[in-house]
């Protein structure tokens, strides 16, 4: 009886045992079916994702990506109810032959996004640029590709094949960074004229006005398209005309220079004197000269456009068109000149400190029969003569 009794409790925790065992089994084989089925879509999804394969950069048949994610997810759920030794087995395969590519898979996707984003983004922003070069609207849209690209850069870390990199950046990113950098003084020289604004709007001091008035005239000298380098001027020009130190200044110069015609149209010698600086090198010869040409020519001279370009301390930028006629017994002639004008504050006076002709050509008397629009040069003489001198 006792015997039995040993023989019974055996028989009974072996029946306890069996089915818990099954069940165990059971489990297994559904997650290594599950692990199995997620590696057949990943092995699929990892060729989707190479430019060597697919010879484009496209998005990947997301019904593959899906299908990878989807049987992943629940591959990894399973195995992580099993025992530690059946886990590890089974999430190694998932960590190497599937969640890689998965991962992988969601990089270059993000990558492409970005890309698209960027293509999208640098065709307004250049839109933008043509239209209205100096609007909010076009700064805002050029902040907005530069930060589209230094966000794909990041993307790009996690793009698998410097091959499959390469050709996004080439199709996506060099489109756009090349709008930037094509463009990126003429911006530049738009924010610095905001800063201007924003400084004669504070009542700042003209020591920083004349600072970022110089580096705004530096930054002109890269802008190398003549109808953008005439559209940030025009807007430097609006904004320095803010300025009541400017507007003063300007007065004075223009009223300089009917001082200096009249030096030279009364040739008076002693007027021509007072109106160049001592320090302009040129001075002793130039009075010398007039000595000798006022006894032989009848000298005329008019300026009929006077634009004060910059106002940098005691120094004048100034551009003149000017007309010169020299009568004399042998000839006669008329000019036409533009000329750029350094000028010096001296006690108070404005007075020429150096200066340089920019252009010079013949002015005929029957030119003076020709319509306005006949000659560009007086087309306008209150419009500013736009050219990169300074």
């Amino acid at each position: 009886m006792r015997k039995f009794g040993r023989v019974f409790a055996l028989t009974a925790g072996l029946t306890l045992l069996y089915p818990i065992v099954q069940a165990e089994a059971s489990t297994y084989t559904e997650a290594e079916r599950l692990v199995s089925e997620a590696e057949k879509h990943a092995g699929s999804l990892k060729w989707q994702i190479s430019v060597e394969h697919t010879k484009e950069i496209k998005y990947p048949d997301m019904l593959v990506f899906n299908a990878t994610k989807d049987t992943y997810l629940i591959a990894k759920s399973a195995t992580s109810k099993l025992n530690a030794i059946q886990r590890k087995q089974l999430e190694e395969r998932l960590a190497t032959n599937v969640e890689v590519h998965y991962n992988r898979a969601i990089g270059y996707i993000d990558a492409i996004t970005s890309g698209r984003k960027i293509t999208e983004k640098t065709q307004r922003y250049k839109s933008l640029f043509e239209r209205e070069p100096t609007s909010d609207h076009t700064e805002a849209a050029y902040h907005s590709l530069s930060e589209e690209i230094r966000k794909q850069a990041s993307l790009l870390y996690r793009v698998y094949g410097q091959s499959t990199r390469s050709a996004i950046l080439n199709k996506y990113k060099q489109p756009g960074q090349a709008a930037i950098n094509q463009t990126i003084y003429p911006i530049t020289t738009k924010m610095e004229i905001d800063k201007l604004g924003d400084l004669i709007e504070r009542k700042s001091s003209q020591e920083k006005i004349s600072a970022k008035v110089e580096e705004i005239f530096g930054l002109f000298e890269f802008i190398y398209s003549d109808e953008f380098y005439e559209a940030f001027y025009g807007k430097y020009a609006e904004v320095i005309r803010k300025d009541p130190y400017f507007v003063q200044m300007e007065i004075e110069v223009r009223a300089f220079f009917e001082r200096y015609n009249d030096a030279y149209n009364t040739e008076d010698i002693d007027k021509v004197k007072l109106v160049l600086h001592e320090d302009y090198p040129y001075r002793e010869g130039d009075i010398e000269l007039a000595i000798e040409m006022f006894p032989i020519y009848d000298l005329k001279f008019e300026s009929i456009s006077i634009e004060v370009l910059a106002i940098l301390g005691d120094i004048a930028i100034v551009r003149v068109v000017e007309t010169e006629i020299n009568e004399g017994d042998i000839e006669h002639e008329q000019m036409l000149h533009e000329v750029l004008y350094e000028l010096k504050l001296s006690n108070g006076e404005w007075k020429v400190l150096n200066l340089q002709v920019i252009d010079s050509s013949p002015f005929n008397k029957e030119d003076e029969n020709k319509s306005d629009t006949d000659n560009p040069a007086i087309e306008d003489p209150n419009a500013p003569v736009v050219k990169k001198v300074y």
